[in-house]
């Protein structure tokens, strides 16, 4: 019972690991790529993937976003 126990607490343990380091990288990567215009919203939060204002306002149209300039 015992060893059960610690194998299940190791296992908990690397998957704590092994997920911290994914958001780490997934937010790194998505600041890396970041582009002049966002889109922010609050059902979808702030998505900065525009080279233009024009192509941030199509994205949003309709869907109640706002579009803002990414602050470095």
């Amino acid at each position: 019972m015992q060893n059960l126990k610690k194998r299940f607490l190791l296992s908990l343990l690397a998957s704590t690991i092994v997920a911290s380091a994914s958001m780490v990288f997934v937010t790194t990567q998505s600041e890396a790529k970041g582009r002049a215009w966002c889109a922010k919203s609050q059902s979808r939060g702030t998505d900065c993937s525009y080279d233009t204002i024009d192509q941030c306002r199509a994205a949003v149209s309709g869907t109640g976003a706002s579009c803002r300039k990414r602050v470095r």
